[in-house]
């Protein structure tokens, strides 16, 4: 996001950023998600066997079961049909639904390196307690609960998917517009400047600042390479400025680096902005 050598402009968002996933998987699926089909009947409606009346007429007979073994062929193709599209359809189903659940999981929860880890190593034991009890004690309760979420037999709807992304989406241009406005920062050699629209400016001289980089949620990382750009003194004890949900921080970092290594800081410059803080503490 650079505009060149000497500066480097960027833009910090708010949690709504991550929901883009949720929005690309509606527009996505209304290409390869099957139609609902109403009016058929169900399944077993479809493999009953028909009825054949016996008519006088052997010709006729002959006639009418041959007529019905054609039906009753088309009955098995129609319903074998129905069958791979329900399950594909169902597929897409939890493919949407994980999709919204980390979605979620991303807006609501902060999970940082330890609670990953912590997570992690607590799905893993309970998982492996599972497996013991399943096959030392013989116990099927866990399985059970397994049964009944496969048996819930989702369907994907293409018509709500979409619709969830069409709002979403409008939601999401609402935000972009804002961010654009109101959260623009500008880095160059001698300032942090940070831009909003009808209100004044908010500017840092650098003198000789620290900068450091936060990833505080694994799945604002996973998303959008997200964290958290964090502005310190001289001697790195206090906080200057926090700017939060800036994506893809790494490349932006990078480049920060190299507009703060051009031009050196001296030592004149942190004691004269050691005894400015200091003074200013008191």
């Amino acid at each position: 996001m650079s505009k060149g050598k000497h500066e480097v402009t960027f833009y910090t968002y708010p949690k709504y950023i991550f929901c883009w996933p949720l929005i690309v998987m509606g527009f996505g699926l209304w290409f390869i998600a099957p139609s609902m089909q109403t009016g058929q009947g169900s399944p077993s409606e479809i493999a009953e066997p028909a009825v054949v009346s016996q008519s006088p007429d052997p010709g006729t007979t002959s006639q009418t079961v041959g007529s019905e073994a054609l039906s009753e062929t088309d009955d098995s193709k129609d319903l074998s049909e129905t069958v791979d599209s329900t399950g594909f359809s169902e597929t897409l189903a939890w493919v949407w639904a994980i999709t919204a659940i980390v979605v979620l999981v991303t807006l609501g929860f902060d999970l940082n390196r330890n609670y990953t880890v912590f997570w992690l190593v607590l799905i893993g034991g309970c998982w492996t307690l599972i497996l013991w009890l399943r096959d030392v004690k013989s116990v099927r309760i866990f399985s059970q609960i397994y049964t009944f979420f496969a048996d819930l037999d989702p369907q994907y709807s293409k018509s709500l998917g979409l619709l969830v992304s069409i709002v979403l989406a409008a939601l999401y241009i609402v935000m972009w517009i804002w961010t654009r406005l109101n959260s623009k920062w500008r880095i160059t050699h001698n300032e942090f400047e940070h831009y909003q629209f009808g209100r004044m400016d908010d500017s840092l001289a650098r003198g000789a600042k620290r900068v450091r980089t936060s990833y505080p949620d694994l799945f604002e990382f996973l998303l959008c390479m997200a964290g958290d750009l964090i502005i310190y003194d001289s001697m790195g004890r206090r906080e200057l400025r926090k700017i939060p949900h800036v994506p893809l921080l790494p490349l932006v970092r990078r480049k920060i680096n190299r507009i703060l290594e051009m031009t050196a800081i001296t030592a004149g410059e942190i004691e004269d902005e050691s005894d400015d803080e200091e003074s200013g503490v008191l």
